[in-house]
Order: structure tokens, then sequence, then C-alpha cells
């Protein structure tokens, strides 16, 4: 699977990560937030990616990737960006070596958004990896570029 998009979207964020200085909103989340949210997600999309290359039952929620309680142990941030270093590092290698029809895999996805379910279907793993690259990082992009002092 080519996986040139994740790479973007990652080396953008962890950019903005190891150099901004952030301000805590008012409301919602502040960048060790997003950046806690984005190592256990990518945890999860591992979990599935890897479960597909060892043809095992695969499925991905993000339940765990938006609980509050759970992104507040993650850790301080530079922890977290390296734990982003290394996690992004794991899922581009993952990605990549789904050939041979296995990124085609439909894998049940669940995905919450702001509270909203916005996906409760079997997807392919190679779009719910894309959709993570193209929509979801640069999602969260947007929001650290948004939270710069």
């Amino acid at each position: 699977m080519d996986t040139s998009s994740l790479e973007s979207a990652y080396r953008q964020i962890l950019e903005l990560a190891e150099h901004g200085e952030f301000t805590d909103p008012a409301d919602g989340w502040g960048a060790d937030m997003v950046l806690a949210h984005l190592t256990v997600n990518d945890g999860l999309l591992l979990a599935a990616a890897r479960a597909v290359l060892a043809h095992e039952d695969a499925s991905y929620d993000n339940a765990e990737a938006i609980d509050d309680s759970v992104l507040a142990a993650q850790g301080p941030r530079p922890a977290l960006i390296d734990r982003l270093q290394t996690s992004s590092r794991q899922l581009v290698d993952v990605a990549s070596q789904l050939t041979d029809g296995l990124d085609q895999v439909e894998v049940p996805a669940k995905i919450v958004d702001d509270g909203k379910v916005v996906v409760d279907q079997p997807l392919p793993i190679a779009q719910l990896l894309e959709i993570h690259a193209t929509m979801h990082l640069q999602g969260h992009l947007a929001q650290l570029q948004d939270l710069r002092s």
C-alpha cells in the first residue's frame, strides 16, 4: 500500500509538535491531549493492521482514543512526541506491508467524533488508513496549528 500520505501527515504533525508553542483552549483538547489521542489511536490502527497481516480477525474502534481519562494518563509532551515518532513509523511500516490484496481486507470499523458515530461498518484496511492520513491526521494538524501561541 502507498504510505506517502501517512508519512507526509505525520512529518507535518511531528514538526509542529517538536517546535511549536501552544496555548490551552478554553474548552476542548489542548496540544498534549491531541498528541495523546494520536498515539493511542496509532496503537489501535496498528493492532488492526497487524491482525490483517497475520490473517487474523481484525477490528477498529476508536473509543479508547477518545477517552479523556486514557488520554490524560499518556504522559508529558516530550514522551508523547517520542511515542508518536515510534508509533507513526510502526504504522507506516506495517501499512507498507499490506500488499497482494491484504490492503482490501475489510475490517469492522467504528469511529466516533464529537459524540457522533461517523463510521460503523466494515472498511478495507487501506481505506481506513487513507481516512486516517487524509482526514483524521490533517484535521488534528489544523487543530494544532490553531493552538499555536
